[in-house]
């Protein structure tokens, strides 16, 4: 519900003195429960308004993904789900937005993995900036760019020597080198060798 006059109450009107309006509702629906939410356009306001008596303690906004993801104690963590999920699925259609529960302990658990996630990307990344930083005399070879010279050090073809040396089928194990083109990079580096 919403009302335009601050002074208004409006959840308190429709509940009516002693919840006399609402009572007779309940009533005629034989016992159905009903929640009367107070309407925002700040989303923040409205999320913790449908979450309600629930008390919540952070709320974290995707407004690219209309996503929230909601953080609360743990001791408020089954109120603000609600029975088989029933008060958050309810507040998320009310809303408009999809709804993520947290518990203080889960969030941090989920924020841990993440940092260890990304860390490991970073590593990874720059593993491969190192691999192309030590870029060795391979990138003499015609066609062997960066992501190639990774593929090829991964592989254990390090220098021209082992470039030359090798066979053309085990370059071929390689991602986009086919036999003509192992065939030449042996052979370009065999003439590098020798000039």
């Amino acid at each position: 519900v919403y009302s335009k006059d601050e002074k208004v109450d409006c959840v308190g009107a429709c509940v009516g003195m002693r919840g006399s309006r609402v009572k007779n509702i309940v009533s005629e629906l034989q016992g159905e429960k009903i929640d009367i939410v107070r309407f925002s356009s700040d989303i923040k306001e409205y999320i913790q308004a449908a979450l309600s008596p629930a008390e919540i303690s952070q709320i974290q906004l995707n407004f690219d993904d209309k996503k929230a993801n909601i953080i609360v104690a743990n001791d408020q963590l089954s109120l603000a789900i609600g029975r088989h999920g029933q008060n958050v699925r309810l507040a998320s259609k009310l809303v408009g937005w999809e709804l993520d529960i947290f518990s203080f302990e889960q969030w941090q658990e989920l924020q841990d993995e993440m940092e260890a996630e990304e860390a490991k990307d970073n590593e990874e990344g720059s593993q491969e900036k190192d691999a192309v930083s030590e870029k060795s005399d391979i990138t003499k070879l015609t066609g062997v760019g960066d992501k190639l010279l990774v593929q090829l050090q991964e592989a254990g073809f390090t220098s021209l020597e082992k470039i030359s040396s090798a066979n053309v089928e085990d370059l071929t194990q390689i991602k986009g080198l086919g036999k003509i083109k192992a065939e030449k990079m042996i052979e370009e580096a065999k003439s590098l060798l020798d000039s």
